[in-house]
């Protein structure tokens, strides 16, 4: 109702909602509506209400104020009547046969389908957030936020008046009477099944709608209030809260006609199974030859239609054909739109991943490149521009950068080992490029200017010999001296050999040996117990000195 609303006490209402009840059609009381329609007087939610009733357009109304024996009526808001009234037509038509398809509906919509004697009485408070956005977002942000909505939802009420036993699509009752609204916080008066409160909270690029619903208990009132209100002695606060679809009578039961019994009983079984989301009569498979049949077998129509007991028959049927469908429209998105995701009930979407970038998830990568809809920094989640290119925080404990690991990128916009380490790095004890420091010993003799020749060993083979050139050319007692050595590929050294080519003899400490293929040496192992070197023979004689020798590494790098 568009601005506000006076009502005889005084208050100010911003929203009401009119019920109109036509209890004896006429001819005469049809034409006030066309003309209240046509000069704008009459609101677009009673012509929808109007309109809504089951086979409206084919409604014979008895003609008594004019010479028309029945008429039809028929509403069209983009057509003109013959009356050149906008949107309503009513036209004469000999009176038309009872048939099935116009008896069954209407007795469906005016006393439901089923008598139910065993049913749960109680209240139910349950709340509800619809969030839809302009732009993909991450689910865990989207349950957040309807979560936070929810928590906030204010506890506002509104009844509604409905008397018989109505369910999903009328397959377990129908409605009929007006009409009523009351605040949350006033009492009914009327027979309220239920009351609840809409919110629309608007967000950048979304919405979310909050809905709250009740049924049975007091309206309006506390959480704890409410539930103080379903009290044992309170008991006239109960509704009807969940019925036993397997303990419930079909109406057709009570019928004495046969063929208008199957024929009530044949609409409801349609009505069930659409309300399942499985269209009874026609083929879900869409042409596939999968097995799974297109109809309600007959002899499982005929057992619902028998037998109280024998329902369980068609609702696990329907169970399972929903779950079937699901699984085809599933296989179906996948397979004719790769880099998609279904969504129920009935949307194939594209697949949206995401991307942390300095503290900020942003849009990742999209469609077949995103590899689950919805993730967050997966193998696979970051676009190219978004991934960073390998360094050192890609590399676990142990492993180094490869040589070439600035062509490569890492999986997310950082680097960690967890999904890096392989792509990036590489065993510190495998490497092209070693440093060798050997620790002269202090005595005096120790020290040598002759020509040292080193080279390392691995599994398999060794490496070239090498002269280790100092730059004094000489080792001298007590001191240290670093010397690089390179492998053709990468390898792993097990033993380093020292070779001594002159007389004077050489003593060492130890030797150790780090990987420098990186930036930075990484130190691996240490090589002890060196007897003296010199190809003297009165050296070896005396001192037990050898030309050469190899000694195993023993690696200690964390």
């Amino acid at each position: 109702m568009p601005g506000r609303a006076f009502a005889p006490g005084g208050d100010i209402f911003n929203n009401l909602q009119v019920s109109i009840t036509i209890r004896q059609a006429t001819f005469q009381m049809y034409g006030s509506l066309q003309v209240s329609h046509a000069r704008g007087f009459l609101e677009p939610a009673i012509l929808q209400g109007f309109s809504s009733a089951p086979f409206i357009d084919q409604v014979v109304v008895p003609n008594k104020t004019n010479t028309l024996a029945n008429f039809f009526l028929k509403y069209n808001p983009l057509e003109g009547s013959a009356a050149q009234l906008t949107g309503f037509d009513a036209f004469e038509a000999p009176k038309p046969g009872q048939t099935a398809e116009q008896v069954v509906p209407a007795l469906m919509y005016d006393f439901g389908s089923h008598v139910c004697p065993h049913v749960t009485m109680g209240g139910s408070w349950r709340v509800t957030a619809n969030y839809a956005s302009t732009v993909s977002q991450e689910k865990l942000e989207v349950e957040r936020a309807t979560s936070d909505a929810m928590m906030k939802a204010r506890a506002e009420a509104w009844g509604a008046n409905i008397n018989g036993a109505a369910s999903k699509n009328g397959a377990a009752g129908g409605v009929a009477g007006g009409t009523s609204h009351s605040s949350g916080n006033q009492k009914n008066s009327g027979d309220s099944s239920g009351s609840k409160d809409v919110q629309l909270v608007a967000m950048k690029n979304a919405t979310m709608t909050v809905e709250q619903t009740w049924k049975g208990g007091a309206p309006g009132v506390s959480a704890a209030d409410w539930r103080r209100s379903l009290d044992s002695s309170m008991s006239s606060n109960w509704k009807v809260i969940q019925r036993d679809l397997t303990r419930c009578i079909g109406l057709w039961s009570f019928m004495d006609d046969p063929f208008l019994a199957d024929a009530m009983c044949s609409l409801w079984v349609q009505l069930f199974m659409e309300a399942q989301n499985v269209t009874a009569g026609n083929n879900y498979t869409n042409g596939r030859e999968d097995g799974v049949p297109g109809q309600v077998p007959p002899e499982i129509m005929r057992a619902a239609c028998s037998t109280t007991q024998n329902m369980q028959y068609l609702i696990e049927y329907a169970q399972n054909s929903s779950q079937w469908q699901q699984k085809l429209a599933e296989d179906a998105c996948k397979d004719q739109h790769p880099g998609h995701h279904w969504a129920p009930p009935d949307q194939c979407l594209m697949n949206q991943c995401f991307c942390t970038v300095e503290g900020q998830s942003l849009k990742g990568t999209s469609s077949k490149d995103c590899p689950e809809n919805g993730k967050t920094d997966c193998a696979g989640c970051c676009t190219l521009e978004q991934r960073v290119f390998c360094n050192a925080n890609a590399c676990a404990t142990g492993f180094v950068l490869k040589a070439n690991a600035a062509k490569y990128q890492c999986q997310l916009a950082t680097c960690e080992p967890a999904n890096d380490n392989s792509q990036c790095c590489m065993p510190a004890d495998v490497a092209r490029n070693f440093r060798l420091t050997f620790q002269v010993s202090p005595e005096e003799h120790c020290g040598t200017d002759s020509n040292i020749q080193a080279l390392l060993k691995y599994h398999g083979g060794e490496g070239p010999t090498v002269l280790l050139s100092s730059s004094g050319n000489d080792f001298e007692a007590g001191q240290q001296e670093t010397f690089s050595y390179a492998f053709p590929d990468a390898e792993h050294p097990t033993q380093i050999c020292v070779y001594n080519e002159g007389d004077d003899e050489l003593c060492l400490d130890w030797v150790k040996i780090a990987n420098s293929d990186g930036p930075t040496p990484l130190h691996l192992g240490i090589t002890n117990n060196w007897p003296p070197l010199s190809k003297d023979e009165d050296d070896q004689k005396e001192d037990g000195a050898v030309y050469g020798t190899c000694i195993d590494i023993s690696y200690d790098y964390v």
